[in-house]
């Protein structure tokens, strides 16, 4: 097995999916056994404080124990002892209760026993099919992790070997790919017999297509300059990144597999992705109900505040870097050319911007100039929360000039992120203040949430009334 284990979204979503469904069972077994004693389909007050205090208990005793990891999901070794644990714990403390405060005599002996074992009972009926199904799915190769070596030289044939030699069925390879740079003639020969499939160019390309979950580079690679290059430009890819030290090193680690080390991180995977989108869906269509008002209202003042249409289209840089037409209300006057500096970048708007309108300003100063971009998150083109889209040229220069930069792009941009809640919103007229901008922007890839999605809406019109940094 590898160091560092490759593990499918699908077993992810699962262990999310159980995390949902095993306390419900157990509300579900408590009201069911409750009805049979008792004969009364809706408990009364007490029993529901106590059924609603168990769900509780066993939630957060099954994430102490980790029962939703990936060792616990496919090993009953691991799984029953915990389950049953957390289930005695569970029941040990409200019995506890129970007796502290004199109660016990109003509650049935049958209901509670019948309701601990039964669904003591349905929890290890339900993790014995899991972990047989994760097993099987994972044998036919169904849950597999695609895997693509970056690298054509006899690090990489070694490699190769040593994962043929582990015969895993979790994972893939979909190919070999060189770094771009000559390869040797003998090593090319050897790599095309065990599936070559190009240069890096064809690489970025695959990933692009969303064929590939993890590159390993496979590569010595020497060159600084070279190697943030390539670096930056696999970090606009939604993939996992590993580099894999030279394998002289197994014999320290003191274990079997491969010593890798985990570069990048694919930030969302499995249900995190349809968690994600159906918060934009569901939140953007009735934010665009409730300001259907307002939305009349500016689109009338941008009207006819100058000649030109309501809506102002520009090409942003979207998710894996590819290309998408924002939306905005237009806050300047039709014609007025982009302002570049010496190098040729286009600069942002800047304070007492002559291009903006007097209906420009107001709307860029309170952001209402971004609502249209609703219509981009129910279109699938951005996210209610990420990092803000930049135009294609900010997107070059800064790629160069910031390390990192590019993994910005590994999610969808947001109308609102967790660089703007912290202040780092509208004009950046320095190399640093833009750096802070990647900063938050990459923590953000890096330890997303679904709550944390929701704390950064319910607080961005805050933060926008705060932070008076837009022109």
């Amino acid at each position: 097995m590898l160091v560092i284990p490759f593990r499918h979204h699908g077993i992810r979503s699962l262990g999310f999916m159980l995390r949902l469904f095993e306390p419900l069972a157990l509300l579900v077994c408590a009201v069911i056994v409750y009805f049979i004693r008792i004969d009364v389909l809706l408990p009364h007050t007490g029993a529901v404080a106590i059924m609603c205090m168990c769900v509780l208990l066993f939630s957060f005793g099954a994430s102490t124990l980790k029962l939703y990891e990936d060792h616990a999901l496919r090993n009953l070794v691991v799984s029953v002892p915990r389950i049953s644990l957390t289930m005695g714990m569970t029941f040990g403390f409200l019995l506890i209760m129970l007796f502290l405060f004199k109660i016990s005599e109003d509650y049935s002996r049958f209901w509670l026993i019948t309701w601990f074992l039964s669904s003591l009972l349905i929890l290890l009926t339900v993790r014995w099919f899991v972990a047989n199904k994760i097993e099987e799915l994972v044998k036919k190769g169904h849950w597999q992790r695609r895997m693509a070596i970056l690298g054509a030289s006899p690090q990489a044939m070694d490699v190769l070997d040593k994962i043929m030699a582990d015969n895993d069925t979790e994972f893939t390879l979909t190919g070999f790919y060189s770094c771009g740079a000559k390869v040797d003639a003998g090593d090319l020969k050897k790599v095309q017999s065990k599936k070559f499939m190009g240069d890096f160019e064809a690489l970025l390309a695959a990933c692009q297509k969303g064929e590939i979950d993890d590159v390993i580079i496979v590569e010595d690679l020497k060159d600084a300059e070279a190697t943030a290059e390539l670096l930056n430009r696999l970090n606009t890819q939604a993939i996992n990144i590993w580099y894999c030290l030279p394998l002289s090193l197994v014999g320290h680690l003191g274990r079997q597999g491969l010593p890798l080390v985990m570069i990048s991180r694919k930030p969302l995977e499995g249900h995190s992705v349809w968690l994600k989108r159906m918060l934009d869906i569901v939140a953007s269509a009735a934010i665009l109900l409730m300001i259907l008002p307002i939305l009349g209202a500016l689109a009338i003042a941008v009207k006819m505040s100058s000649p030109g249409p309501v809506f102002f289209r520009q090409k942003r840089g979207g998710f894996n870097g590819e290309e998408f037409e924002m939306l905005k209300f237009r806050s300047m006057r039709v014609g007025a050319s982009a302002v570049k500096d010496e190098s040729g970048k286009e600069l942002q708007a800047l304070k007492d911007d002559p291009r903006i309108t007097a209906v420009g300003r107001f709307i860029r100063k309170t952001s209402l100039d971004e609502l249209p971009q609703f219509i981009n998150v129910l279109r699938g083109d951005m996210s209610l929360v990420g990092p803000r889209p930049h135009v294609p040229s900010h997107n070059n220069y800064y790629e160069t000039l910031i390390g990192g930069y590019a993994s910005r792009h590994k999610m969808k941009p947001g109308i609102t992120g967790w660089a703007q809640l912290n202040g780092w919103r509208g004009e950046t007229e320095t190399l640093d203040k833009m750096a802070k901008r990647v900063e938050y922007d990459i923590w953000y890839t890096q330890n997303w949430s679904f709550w944390l999605d929701v704390k950064i809406i319910v607080l961005t019109p805050f933060a926008t009334l705060l932070h008076k940094t837009a022109y």
